[in-house]
């Protein structure tokens, strides 16, 4: 993973890029969702095999060498992640919940680090790219094209901080055209014509 580390681009696919700068990408403004220091403390569960392990391992490292948050284990800390897999879907708090909190990855979230790195990245208190408040100039979500119940995902923000930064339709946070399509169709699709 020397200069490289991969970048989320839908549910469970992955392509190459350069490091983002992490540091620069926007959230949820409250500081009372941020970590201390920027130190995550973990758990991991015990059912997670030793493939699956080294793509929780990867993903951590990209983020102690390309970010200034920094995933430790738990020794004794009160607020701390529990990562788990159970067959329930791949999801994560958003930010600092206070005691342990619960960050899943069914077997489908443990293919490459990607996925894992896009959920890490709730746990610090990142959104989607594409429920920024500002989304409206970039995308469109055809919300007639996604699955009933999923609709959450795609709801827009209006209290987010982005610094100013361009939308990022590469973010590892951001879902592909089709994420959670109900008829194979486009859920999200950009406004400006891409190269």
């Amino acid at each position: 993973m020397q200069g490289l580390i991969f970048i989320f681009v839908s549910t469970y696919t992955l392509s190459w890029a350069q490091p983002p700068d992490i540091q620069k990408l926007y959230g949820i403004p409250e500081k009372g969702y941020r970590w201390p220091k920027g130190v995550v403390p973990y758990v991991v569960g015990p059912k997670f095999n030793e493939n699956e392990l080294d793509f929780i391992k990867a993903a951590i490292k990209a983020f102690r060498i390309h970010t200034c948050i920094k995933f430790i284990k738990r020794s004794g800390q009160k607020d701390y992640i529990s990562i788990e897999k159970k067959p329930t879907g791949c999801w994560s708090s958003l930010g600092r919940r206070g005691g342990m909190q619960k960050l899943n990855l069914q077997k489908e979230c443990l293919l490459t680090p990607g996925p894992v790195m896009h959920q890490l990245m709730h746990t610090i208190g990142f959104l989607h790219e594409h429920n920024r408040s500002d989304r409206d100039k970039y995308v469109k979500i055809n919300f007639k094209n996604i699955i009933p119940g999923q609709e959450v995902n795609f709801q827009k923000w209006n209290n987010t901080e982005h610094f100013g930064l361009p939308y990022d339709y590469d973010s590892i946070t951001h879902y592909s055209t089709k994420a959670f399509s109900r008829n194979n169709k486009t859920t999200i699709k950009a406004r400006v014509r891409r190269i």
